[in-house]
């Protein structure tokens, strides 16, 4: 029997409105890709696709790639509305390369030029000029031109919620975060168009406060949320993230199969090598706690080993924590590998002041609190004390539970304290975790409890609809 012919096929035209759903789906190389391929016809369509390309830029880190595309199409941005965007997205350009005053000078000669253009244009100038002030720390001012980013401006408002979060953030209040970070989401359940990527941070960040704060409805928010949510390519670090999380929370409440589950769905969902090696040292931590030693060790040697591939100079954002992952769980059966280690992070180049955790006490807590293994692992174990002491007084300042308890736990398995028992039985109080198994004098390792909640299938739904 004779076939029919194969019909030709036609390569799909690419459209501004593709690079957008891209955009909004928080998959920006893509969107990037897209705009590339968009053939233009009209000086309205190349203004609108060099605004895009540079909001994508943005968005993946790219400052100066987003600065050079607007320069070298300003001809094209002949609206007001398109020149003041033009400006604001430069402006945004210079905020994350650390220029923060030139920035917001661009940024208040716009708002200066704004009162002809759309109300969502002069949203996003007050919501940019809020970004600067906030990269400055300068909280106040910030929240000052957040108040005057219109609710009708949909995704802008909701982006202005996000920053206000963001803004409780650097006041170390975090149950204020938390609380405007799920306003974000309910916000964005309302607008026109999503935007994943707002999304996706909101999440894992909650993942964090959840985890951190101890926080069971937080966590039980997180879980319905990230599993609604369709995890594109682009949002992978918030995917790892909310998963690495979870992960710790569960673990925090005496779940550990559950906490096995996540972790492992983190290091498989890993978007670069750092963050598996972030993922194998989670595991290795899991799994150590619950008194699985040669599995300790066993994920621990393989984080190593990523490492060791990488050229640890070029490490950037969270990825440079990675040194810090495999020289805590190093410390536990190679000390001398876990002191070079940390070492070597002091070498790093500084975080970035765009990120939330630029001088934060949570990382000063958090490097603290390895010293101390790196200091008890060499025998060190005054400076071990005192390095623990001072991390359990920074995250109990702050209120990270359960940091506050593992610091605590540490100096007791060093010292008895009667204080940071009581401190630990108080926040524990109803909870059977590693944690409250070691000071009852228990062993560690157990069968899996009657119970693990909820079942299995809830991690394969969340697999099968993030591919």
């Amino acid at each position: 029997m004779e076939m029919a012919p194969k019909p030709f096929l036609v390569a799909k035209r690419a459209s501004v409105s593709d690079a957008k759903l891209a955009y909004f789906e928080g998959d920006f190389e893509r969107c990037l890709e897209i705009c590339a391929d968009i053939r233009v016809r009209t000086l309205a369509t190349a203004s609108e696709v060099a605004l895009l390309t540079a909001r994508a830029y943005l968005c993946t880190g790219r400052a100066h790639e987003a600065q050079k595309t607007i320069v070298e199409t300003l001809e094209t941005h002949a609206t007001l509305d398109a020149s003041l965007t033009a400006q604001m997205l430069v402006a945004t350009a210079r905020i994350r390369q650390d220029d923060a005053d030139t920035g917001i000078a661009m940024l208040v000669d716009a708002a200066a030029r704004s009162a002809g253009a759309h109300f969502a244009i002069r949203s996003e100038i007050a919501f940019s000029t809020a970004l600067g002030h906030w990269a400055k720390r300068e909280i106040e001012t910030a929240e000052t031109y957040l108040a005057l980013v219109n609710p009708r401006s949909d995704i802008i408002h909701a982006r202005a919620l996000d920053l206000q979060a963001w803004c409780h953030t650097a006041r170390r209040d975090y149950r204020r975060s938390a609380e405007y970070f799920r306003l974000t989401l309910l916000r964005l359940d309302e607008c026109q168009a999503s935007d994943r990527a707002i999304a996706a941070r909101a999440i894992s960040t909650l993942a964090i406060f959840a985890a951190e704060l101890f926080d069971r409805d937080i966590a039980r928010f997180v879980e319905t949320r990230a599993q609604n949510l369709v995890w594109s390519s682009g949002l992978s670090i918030q995917r790892y993230l909310t998963l690495a999380h979870l992960a710790l929370f569960h673990e925090f409440t005496g779940d550990t199969v559950e906490a096995y589950q996540f972790a492992t769905q983190a290091r498989e969902s890993a978007p670069t090598v750092p963050f598996e090696v972030l993922g194998w040292g989670l595991s290795s931590a899991i799994a150590r706690n619950a008194g699985e030693g040669y599995s300790a060790i066993v994920f621990a040697q393989r984080a190593r080993q990523l490492l060791d591939t990488l050229d640890v100079r070029e490490l950037t954002g969270e990825e440079r924590f990675s040194m810090l992952s495999v020289a805590e769980n190093c410390a536990h059966f190679d000390p001398d590998k876990a002191a070079g280690l940390f070492a070597g992070y002091w070498g790093l180049a500084p975080v970035d002041k765009m990120l939330a955790l630029s001088g934060d006490p949570r990382l000063t807590a958090d490097e603290t609190f390895i010293a101390g293994v790196i200091a008890q692992a060499g025998g060190e174990l005054d400076r071990a004390q005192l390095c623990y002491r001072k991390a359990f007084d920074l995250f109990k300042d702050i209120g990270y539970v359960r940091r506050a308890v593992t610091s605590a736990h540490a100096i007791l398995n060093l010292a008895d304290d009667d204080d940071l028992r009581r401190y630990i039985l108080a926040q524990l109080a109803g909870t059977t975790n590693y944690v409250t198994k070691s000071l009852a004098g228990e062993p560690l390792t157990s069968s899996p409890r009657a119970r693990v909640s909820p079942s299995p299938r809830r991690y394969n739904e969340w697999n099968s609809s993030s591919s």
